[in-house]
């Protein structure tokens, strides 16, 4: 065995510092990861409304919306008329969108949550029931968390392309 080896592991054993004493998460990670949750929940509010006005508020000026079975939204605008046009036409609109973990980078402007969401709504003459799950790129702009990139599929194989969901 080479002289050096033994000299290398003490090192390498010797620096670690046992769990118990490692940095806990930074106080503006964890407020971010709050500040995150909280436009979640209004997010959901704003769903349950079909506030189109409010929807295109929640995204960055360039977010994109890209559904399954659907072209993706580029901007803001569009995002907002692809929410009008598809989600928000049925009725009894609710989704439950739950956070599995939120990853907020170093430099406190960008964000990562993925998770899981069930949908429900009625389109005419028939219910409109989903669960999967999604990844959603977060950004800070002008201070607040908007949506950079929404994306949801269903993991248990896709729905039929005419069943009118939309996560």
């Amino acid at each position: 065995m080479r002289k050096w080896f033994p000299t290398l592991m003490a090192l390498v054993l010797g620096c670690g510092k046992p769990a118990v004493e490692q940095a806990a998460p930074a106080t503006g990670a964890s407020a971010d990861e709050a500040a995150i949750r909280a436009q979640e929940t209004r997010w959901r509010e704003v769903i349950a409304r079909k506030d189109t006005a409010a929807i295109g508020s929640f995204y960055t000026q360039d977010g994109i919306y890209a559904p399954t079975f659907r072209p993706m939204a580029r901007g803001r605008d569009a995002v907002a008329a692809m929410w009008a046009t598809n989600e928000f036409t049925l009725d009894s609109l609710r989704l439950e969108r739950t956070p599995i973990r939120i990853d907020v980078a170093r430099s406190g402007d960008v964000a990562t949550e993925v998770g899981t969401w069930v949908f429900h709504g009625v389109a005419p003459e028939r219910p409109v029931d989903g669960r999967g799950s999604y990844v959603t790129s977060w950004r800070k702009d002008g201070g607040t968390w908007k949506i950079s990139a929404y994306l949801w599929n269903f993991p248990e194989g896709p729905a039929r392309p005419d069943s009118g969901t939309g996560r």
